[in-house]
C-alpha cells in the first residue's frame, strides 16, 4: 500500500505538470493576445500624448492672446498719459497778461 502511494504521488504530480503546460497553439494565441494588448496600450498612450500636446498648444495660444490684449491696453494707457502730459506741459508755464497762471483744474476742462 505504501509503495502504491509512493508511485501514485509522482505520477499524479507529473499529470498535473503536463496538463498545466500550454501547447504551441495556446502559447501562440497567448503571445498574439499580449502583442495586441501592447499595441492597443501604445496607441492609447500616443492618443493621450497627442491630446496633451493639443491642450498645451491651446493654452499657449490663449496665453499669447491675453498677453497681446494686455500689451495693447498698456500701449493705449501710455498713449493717453503721454497726450495728457503734453497738454499739461503746454499750459503749465503759460501765464496770463495779468501775471497769473491757469490752474491745473482748468486744464482738465
Amino acid at each position: 500500500m505504501r509503495l502504491r502511494t509512493k508511485l501514485l504521488l509522482p505520477l499524479f504530480s507529473l499529470a498535473i505538470i503536463i496538463s498545466s503546460c500550454e501547447s504551441d497553439a495556446e502559447r501562440k494565441q497567448r503571445l498574439a493576445k499580449e502583442e495586441q494588448q501592447r499595441i492597443e496600450l501604445e496607441e492609447k498612450r500616443k492618443a493621450e500624448e497627442a491630446e496633451r500636446a493639443f491642450q498645451l498648444e491651446q493654452e499657449r495660444i490663449e496665453q499669447e492672446k491675453r498677453e497681446e490684449k494686455e500689451r495693447i491696453a498698456r500701449e493705449v494707457r501710455l498713449e493717453k498719459e503721454r497726450k495728457e502730459k503734453a497738454i499739461y506741459d503746454k499750459y503749465i508755464n503759460n501765464s496770463l497778461a495779468t501775471g497769473s497762471t491757469r490752474s491745473s483744474f482748468a486744464l482738465l476742462w
